[in-house]
């Protein structure tokens, strides 16, 4: 029973892990594509003023 414990325990030890690093990543990703919004609206912006100057 015991070895079953420390078993169970390093799967769950795995298992948070394993969500620290995907909610890392999540974060990456989402400043990521924060960045493409910014660079559009930038985009957006500077076609408007061409188009009126």
């Amino acid at each position: 029973m015991d070895k079953m414990t420390q078993a169970n325990a390093a799967l769950i030890e795995q298992a948070a892990s394993a969500a620290r690093l995907l909610e890392e990543q999540a974060n990456k990703l989402k400043t990521t594509e924060s960045s493409f919004k910014l660079f559009d609206a930038n985009k957006q912006m500077l076609e408007a003023c061409s188009a009126v100057g």
